[in-house]
C-alpha cells in the first residue's frame, strides 16, 4: 500500500526590482517615533506609511525599505496589475494537473517547480507554460519523486521572457503589481527582491489509486498555532505567575493574537497579548514590576526554541484603574515591543530596567499610560 501526502504550494514570483507605492508600505509600530504616539492609535501592530508621514517614522527603517530609487520608481512607473487563478489536482495516475486562467499576455511563459521536501535528494521536476488565450495547463508525472510531501512551486519571471513579454512588464517585472502580491527582499541577480503571489496551499493522500482530497494541511496549520499560542503562554505564566494580586483571582493571560509578517521564506509571527499586571505600593513600584516581568519574559521568548516562529513580540499590559466616579476598568498601560533581532543583540545579565526602556524607544517599541508615568 502506497501513500502521499501531497502538499500543493503555489506561489507567484514576480522578480524585479523593488516597487512599492508609498500607500501600500506597511509601517511596524516599532518603526514609529516615539514622539508621534499622541497621533496614532495605539492598539494596532502596524499603520500604513501615507497614513502617518514618513516625518513619523525612524530614518533607519525608511532607509532599509523604501530607498530614493523605488520613491522615484513609485512616482514614474506606471504599473499594470496581475493576477493567475488557477487549479492544481493529482490524478489516479500519479500526475499532477495544473491549471488555470490568467490576464499575463499571451506567450508569456510560467515556469513550474515540484519538489519532495521530505527527500531532498530527489532531482526537482521543473518545466514551463506558455499562457495561450489566457489559459495555461500542465500535466507532470510525479511517480519518481517518491513518498512524502511534494511541493508544487509556479512562478513568473519578467527577465526570462520574450522581448515582446519584457517590454510589456519590464525586464525585471518593474511595472508589475496585484493586490495578492508580496514583495520579498532579497537579492535576486541584481535586484533589491522579487514579489510573490501565493494562491493556494492544499493536502492530498494518495494511497492504493485512491484519491482523497483533505483538509491535512489546514488543520496542521492550525494546530501549530495553537501549540505555539500555548508555549508562549506558558513562558508568560512562567516569568510573571498565573494570577496576579487583585484579590479576585484574576488570571494573569487575558489574550493573543499571532499576526503573520510578511517578506520571509517561512511562516513567521508577530505576537501581540494582552496581560495583566501585578499592584504594588506605589507607581514607581508598579512600573518597575512591570518592566522588569516583560524583560524576563522578553529574555526566555527569544531563548525559547519551540517559539522561533515569533519574530516580534508587543507586550500590551493592564491594570485596574479607577475614575473620577470611583467606577472601575481594566486598562491598556503600557507598549513594548521588541524583536528577535533586537534580543539577540542583547546582554541581558548587563541590562537594568532603565537602560531597557531607552534602548526598546530607540530600537523598538515603547508607550507608557500616564496614570504610571513618573
Amino acid at each position: 500500500m502506497k501513500k502521499i501526502a501531497v502538499t500543493l504550494t503555489v506561489i507567484l514570483l514576480i522578480f524585479g526590482a523593488s516597487v512599492i507605492a508609498e500607500e501600500e508600505v506597511k509601517v511596524p509600530f516599532s518603526a514609529v517615533k516615539s514622539s508621534c504616539y499622541g497621533q496614532i492609535d495605539m492598539s494596532k501592530a502596524e499603520f500604513l506609511l501615507s497614513e502617518i508621514g514618513k516625518d513619523c517614522v525612524k530614518d533607519s527603517w525608511l532607509e532599509e525599505n523604501l530607498s530614493k530609487r523605488e520613491d522615484k520608481q513609485n512616482e514614474d512607473a506606471g504599473k499594470i496589475t496581475v493576477w493567475v487563478d488557477e487549479s492544481i489536482e493529482p490524478t489516479e495516475n500519479e500526475t499532477v494537473e495544473i491549471s488555470g486562467t490568467t490576464n499575463l499576455m499571451d506567450g508569456s511563459i510560467l515556469f513550474y517547480s515540484i519538489r519532495n521536501e521530505d527527500n531532498p535528494s530527489i532531482l526537482d521536476l521543473e518545466g514551463e507554460m506558455v499562457v495561450s488565450g489566457g489559459n495555461f495547463e500542465k500535466e507532470v508525472d510525479i511517480t519518481d519523486m517518491g513518498e512524502g510531501e511534494i511541493s508544487v512551486l509556479v512562478g513568473f519571471h519578467p527577465f526570462s521572457q520574450s522581448e515582446k513579454v519584457r517590454e510589456k512588464y519590464g525586464d525585471w517585472g518593474g511595472n508589475i503589481e496585484g493586490d495578492q502580491v508580496e514583495f520579498v527582499k532579497q537579492d535576486v541577480k541584481g535586484a533589491d527582491g522579487y514579489n510573490r503571489l501565493w494562491v493556494e496551499e492544499t493536502t492530498f493522500d494518495i494511497q492504493a489509486g485512491v484519491i482523497e482530497k483533505t483538509s491535512e494541511t489546514e488543520e496542521k496549520k492550525t494546530n501549530e498555532i495553537s501549540k505555539l499560542k500555548e508555549d508562549i503562554k506558558q513562558i508568560l505564566y512562567d516569568e510573571m505567575g498565573e494570577t496576579v494580586n487583585w484579590g479576585d483571582n484574576q488570571k494573569t493571560f487575558k489574550g493573543m493574537d499571532l499576526i503573520k509578517q510578511f517578506g520571509y521564506e517561512k511562516d513567521v509571527y508577530l505576537a501581540k497579548i494582552s496581560y495583566r499586571i501585578n499592584d504594588n505600593f506605589t507607581k514607581g513600584m508598579i512600573r518597575g514590576g512591570m518592566i522588569g516581568d516583560a524583560m524576563d519574559f522578553f529574555q526566555k521568548l527569544y531563548n525559547n526554541p519551540q517559539v522561533t516562529s515569533v519574530v516580534e513580540c508587543m507586550l500590551m499590559p493592564e491594570f485596574k484603574m479607577v475614575d473620577q466616579y470611583g467606577n472601575e476598568s481594566e486598562e491598556q498601560v503600557a507598549k513594548i515591543v521588541v524583536s528577535r533581532d533586537l534580543a539577540e543583540k542583547i546582554n541581558w545579565e548587563n541590562m537594568y530596567r532603565d537602560r531597557f526602556v531607552d534602548l526598546v524607544k530607540d530600537e523598538g517599541g515603547f508607550w507608557l499610560h500616564t496614570a504610571i508615568r513618573e
